[in-house]
């Protein structure tokens, strides 16, 4: 079952009084989001949920000085976009924000593991706490060697 589909169930289950002749939910995701996405209003980013939502703003905000060095025509050789990043995502949920913290910890083949940014993206909750406002969203950038045995164990790094 895709991702979307799962959402959409998972939204039925809390609902209630539906009607017993609504569509399953894989033919509900499958209306819904091709409608969003066909919506040129709506035509940014869709994410599927807030983990990947705090990913791609992280990673806009993180990877933002080398997309600058591209546009004045310095290039590194490659995009760190491509690596294959160790990523945590941290959510917690308050009573007016979420906040959300991704860290990117290092390549997953690095040969030292040096810790390269966090990302903390706060949300404000609006419209009676159903919608969020504009991200805040404060990086901090990191240089030497990380020593955090237990996200090493939880990855199995040696």
């Amino acid at each position: 079952m895709a991702p979307q589909s799962l959402l959409v169930e998972q939204r039925l289950k809390t609902l209630g009084n539906l009607h017993s002749e609504l569509p399953s939910s894989d033919i509900l995701a499958d209306r819904i989001y091709k409608t969003i996405a066909n919506n040129e209003q709506l035509s940014g980013k869709l994410w599927t949920d807030i983990k990947e939502m705090a990913i791609a703003y992280a990673e806009d905000r993180v990877f933002y000085n080398e997309k600058m060095m591209r546009m004045i025509g310095i290039d590194g050789g490659f995009d760190q976009r491509e690596l294959d990043w160790l990523i945590q995502v941290d959510i917690k949920t308050m009573e007016t924000d979420v906040m959300m913290t991704v860290t990117y910890d290092y390549p997953a083949k690095a040969k030292k593991p040096m810790r390269h940014a966090s990302v903390a993206v706060t949300l404000s909750r609006i419209a009676g706490n159903i919608g969020y406002g504009e991200p805040e969203i404060l990086p901090t950038f990191y240089s030497g060697e990380m020593s955090d045995p237990d996200f090493r164990l939880e990855h199995g790094i040696a």
